[in-house]
């Protein structure tokens, strides 16, 4: 009996750590030229994207993804031909997208952000016990409102967006230029509605200014990459400013839906209970993180709060 279970247990702990080899792995896309998007493949996490441009002049990433998938994204990048990862940027400071910064203590990376941002990064909840980052894992180095490197062959636009206050305070878009990709982080959950972290700088207007200003400033045939993004083996979906332009409309008729009612003197409560047009009937189904009742929420509390 003792050496069935424990022939079990063995069976059991070869099948979770195989488990996790597999949850560990990266899935690899190649966009154009030198990019690549590398993204773990599991819910906890919904899949954060790292953008990557990788060649003789060295490896640039946007986005490093949660601790424990670090070590895979290097061997996703070495099996690339990269090497040593020169200089490292940030969409915005939440742990599923920035916490692997802690792999990278060596001064010989280049992590660049705003002021805003390293400070969220600091002070917030990054990890899961809660700390914010350690000195020797924050970024180095500081702009304001853009920067552009030039890499690969390809340059490179770093830029904040038009409104500081968007999804968090310390929002930055990446614009691949040569390669015409830009990543915009948790700005991109089409047909869903979208996290806005209020209690870090994040406002709803500001979110809505800033979707539209990228619609106005980039033409409709950019590639548009997505900071989450569908699981395997579901393909992983690219979009584009055009599908961010009907994306921008939807969501701006849901937020002044929410505030006709508000003007109509409706609780919360009976705001979540009239429910929203039946356009959003699809923004609930398959919800990763925020259904109808949440977005009213949100929008209702950031405009009766104000």
């Amino acid at each position: 009996m003792k050496k069935k279970l424990l022939l079990l247990l063995i069976s059991f702990a070869g099948l979770f750590q195989a488990i996790c080899q597999n949850i560990q792995k990266h899935e690899v896309i190649h966009l154009r030229n030198s990019i690549y998007v590398i993204r773990p493949n599991h819910p906890k996490y919904g899949n954060p994207s790292s953008v990557v441009s990788i060649g003789k002049e060295g490896v640039f990433i946007a986005d490093v993804g949660p601790l424990e998938y670090v070590p895979n994204l290097i061997k996703s990048i070495q099996n690339l031909g990269g090497k040593e990862v020169n200089y490292i940027t940030l969409s915005h400071h939440h742990g599923d997208h920035t916490e692997g910064l802690e792999y990278f203590k060596s001064n010989k990376t280049v992590k660049i952000t705003t002021q805003n941002q390293r400070g969220y990064l600091k002070n917030s909840r990054i990890f899961l016990n809660g700390d914010g980052h350690k000195k020797e894992s924050l970024p180095n180095l500081i702009f304001n409102e853009k920067l552009t490197l030039f890499i690969n062959k390809e340059e490179i636009e770093l830029f904040t967006g038009k409104n500081k206050n968007g999804h968090t305070g310390g929002d930055i878009f990446i614009y691949f230029k040569t390669s015409n990709i830009l990543y915009l982080g948790d700005y991109v959950f089409l047909n869903h509605f979208p996290i806005i972290d209020t209690e870090n700088g994040g406002s709803v207007d500001g979110f809505l200014d800033n979707l539209k200003h990228i619609t106005e400033e980039f033409s409709e045939n950019v590639v548009v990459v997505p900071g989450h993004g569908t699981l395997s083996p579901k393909e992983f979906k690219l979009t584009t400013v055009k599908d961010l332009k009907k994306y921008h409309k939807n969501l701006l008729f849901s937020v002044n839906w929410i505030k006709s009612q508000i003007k109509n003197k409706k609780s919360l409560k009976e705001i979540q209970d009239s429910k929203l047009p039946e356009l959003f009937t699809s923004f609930d189904k398959n919800a990763i993180y925020i259904k109808s009742k949440t977005w009213i929420k949100i929008v209702y509390n950031y405009y009766t709060k104000k």
